[in-house]
């Protein structure tokens, strides 16, 4: 594989990683205060939600 293909899938999994981030910011705007993002009720509820748990587990990878 030469090395600019290599580059290439370097910035696309960086643009998608930065991707997942802006959705995860998004998400955290629509829920309310931050105060309130972090009670636990609201942090099991995050996981609870399938998709929004894909995000998360993605944003570790």
């Amino acid at each position: 594989m030469r090395e600019s293909h290599i580059m290439k899938i370097h910035y696309l999994t960086a643009l998608v990683a930065v991707g997942f981030v802006i959705i995860h910011i998004m998400i955290r705007f629509t829920h309310g205060s931050f105060a309130n993002s972090l009670e636990f009720e609201s942090v099991i509820a995050n996981y609870k939600s399938i998709p929004y748990a894909i995000v998360l587990e993605a944003m570790l990878i």
